[in-house]
């Protein structure tokens, strides 16, 4: 499945592995974040749920977890004008 933006000038698809790369990129401009392999978007019900690795630090992963949300939606706010519900798992602390 793919988004598909449209408007009076015309459309623009995008594939879902770049609504993908858009949120890798997101949430690993996070300090000490490392996305995993396992993820997935949901472009009919606007999600994303990401697993991470993150590395240890003085922040709490509540407060890490919470900027990575924050970060995702921005960049899909940015370039998709579109709103998704971001998913986080914490999978390891290294």
């Amino acid at each position: 499945m793919s988004l598909v933006i449209a408007n009076e000038r015309g459309s623009v698809t995008f594939a879902d592995d770049v609504i993908e790369a858009i949120a890798v990129r997101a949430a690993e401009g996070v300090a000490r974040v490392k996305v995993r392999r396992r993820r997935s978007v949901d472009i009919a019900g606007s999600r994303v749920k990401l697993h991470l690795d993150v590395a240890r630090g003085d922040a709490p992963l509540t407060e890490i977890g919470s900027q990575v949300q924050t970060a995702v939606r921005e960049a899909f706010s940015t370039h998709l004008d579109r709103s998704f519900l971001v998913e986080v798992a914490i999978e390891e602390l290294r």
